[in-house]
């Protein structure tokens, strides 16, 4: 999801004469296209939001420590978000 495919920079000579300056032109040739359009930029924004209980309770389990019960509790709240973000998400693409 938050790779890019690689660009095919066969028409760089044209890419570089189509833009005004080498800003505009870095602008061209570095923006990902996974985050091009307003409803992905939506819905990965609604995802961070969901990140950080998940991750709190991954690190614990990954280093074999003990999962806190508040954590746990928000890391449960953050699943269920989630599962409605992408319901909805999903239910828009179909």
């Amino acid at each position: 999801l938050n790779s890019a495919r690689k660009r095919d920079l066969s028409g760089i000579i044209s890419a570089i004469a189509t833009h005004k300056d080498f800003d505009e032109f870095k602008r061209f040739v570095t923006r990902g296209e996974v985050h091009e359009d307003q409803p992905t930029q939506t819905f990965l924004a609604r995802l961070r939001t969901f990140m950080d209980p998940i991750e709190k309770v991954r690190n614990a389990v990954a280093h074999n420590r003990v999962v806190r019960a508040k954590a746990l509790g928000d890391y449960e709240t953050a699943r269920d978000n989630l599962m409605v973000v992408l319901d909805e998400t999903l239910a828009a693409y179909t």
